[in-house]
């Protein structure tokens, strides 16, 4: 069983502990969100600074 959160596949037991992880992710905070996809974080950190390196 697997579901997207944040653009990142998540892998489950069941449906029981999807759902309960949805709740979960649902009530955190949108830095907890963060946090959940750090490549996703770090590659977007890494584009900014490039591009404000390019235009430099």
């Amino acid at each position: 069983m697997s579901d997207r959160f944040g653009a990142r596949k998540r892998f489950f037991y069941d449906e029981a502990n999807r759902d309960a992880f949805r709740d979960e992710y649902e009530a955190m905070s949108v830095s907890g969100k963060v946090l959940e996809n750090k490549p996703l974080v770090a590659s977007s950190m890494a584009m900014v600074f490039l591009t404000l390196l390019m235009l430099m």
